[in-house]
């Protein structure tokens, strides 16, 4: 569906797609990010991508 307001073109809300980045920053603290991960996987929603 095309909707068109006043000369300005929208989309439907649920077309957007919601982008988050989380930086963990881990020098030399390898437990941190072992933890950080096993709390984001349980945590993430169905779908996530983890890069």
């Amino acid at each position: 569906m095309q909707v068109t307001i006043d000369g300005v073109p929208y989309a439907p809300a649920c077309a957007i797609s919601s982008r988050i980045g989380i930086a963990i920053t881990t020098h030399q603290r390898a437990d941190v990010l072992k933890r950080a991960l096993e709390q984001h996987m349980k945590h993430l929603p169905a779908g996530a991508l983890v890069v």
